[in-house]
């Protein structure tokens, strides 16, 4: 569950590592694994792709809050963390690292899932 200024990590090799969410696309309060949201970049590591300051979209992929699954079992990671997508909604890097839960593919991201490695 993120809100409005949460820190994310950024986990593709898009060059950006931290960015700074301001802006949800949702009518809820919060969002979740799936959700698109609105950020600003605050570290890069390479300036190939994004820059210090650019706005950026991203779509969340693990969150530290843990969420419950169909089954029943219950789901929590780490860090909080996303992708950076374009407007036509496909990934910007190349390589994503590390698991991807399985809600992923459930809500139409089938371009992410192609570029992952491991799926839990």
């Amino acid at each position: 569950m993120l809100i409005k200024n949460t820190k994310v990590k950024i986990i593709d090799n898009s060059g950006c590592r931290r960015c700074t969410i301001f802006n949800l696309k949702s009518k809820r309060a919060h969002i979740g694994v799936g959700d698109i949201c609105v950020a600003s970049v605050k570290k890069v590591k390479n300036r190939n792709k994004v820059q210090k300051g650019d706005v950026v979209t991203l779509l969340v992929l693990r969150t530290k809050y843990p969420y419950k699954r169909i089954c029943g079992t219950r789901i929590q990671f780490i860090h909080n963390e996303a992708i950076l997508i374009n407007k036509e909604l496909s990934p910007i890097g190349t390589k994503i690292k590390g698991p991807i839960p399985k809600e992923i593919r459930i809500n139409k991201w089938l371009k992410v899932m192609s570029t992952v490695r491991y799926i839990i």
